[in-house]
Order: C-alpha cells, then structure tokens, then sequence
C-alpha cells in the first residue's frame, strides 16, 4: 500500500492534533495542531518518494506506524500500515 488515507469528521469547532508514532510507540512528530471548524477532513500519507508533500499529503518511509488523533477531549490511537 503505498498511500494511507485517514479521514475524519470535526462535529463542532475544536482543536485538533495528529500526533506519529514508530510501531513501538516512539514520538515521531505532531502532524498538525491547530483549531479546526465543523466539517470533514483528510490526510493523506505516502511511501512513495515521487509524492509531492503537500498541506494534505506527508511522505514517510515504508513501515509501521501508530498514529493519535485528538479531536476536544476526543482521544483515539490507531495503527497504520505504510508499504511501497
């Protein structure tokens, strides 16, 4: 899979936070921190060096990855399988 899609829905204004982690849980880095209004989101993930890095597209290196999304007082921690 060489690309990870995650979406996700803000239902009222609130800061947000997506944070990276290694498949072993070692901070990698906060994707993004900031106040998002109502609406629908996407982020997308790459392990395809070619990808351009956008506001919207991260490229990473092909692994394993935790990833913590904060939304409020909303937390949830997922996994991610990132392969070329």
């Amino acid at each position: 899979m060489l690309t990870k899609k995650i979406s996700f829905v803000v239902p009222q204004p609130a800061n947000v936070t997506m944070k990276l982690y290694d498949s072993i849980g070692n901070f990698i880095t906060t994707v993004f921190k900031e106040k998002k209004p109502v609406g629908i989101y996407k982020v997308e993930f790459s392990a395809d060096e070619k990808t351009v890095a956008s506001e919207d597209i991260y490229t990473l290196r092909s692994g394993n990855y935790k990833y913590e999304l904060i939304i409020g007082s909303n937390v949830e921690t997922k996994r991610m399988d990132l392969r070329k």
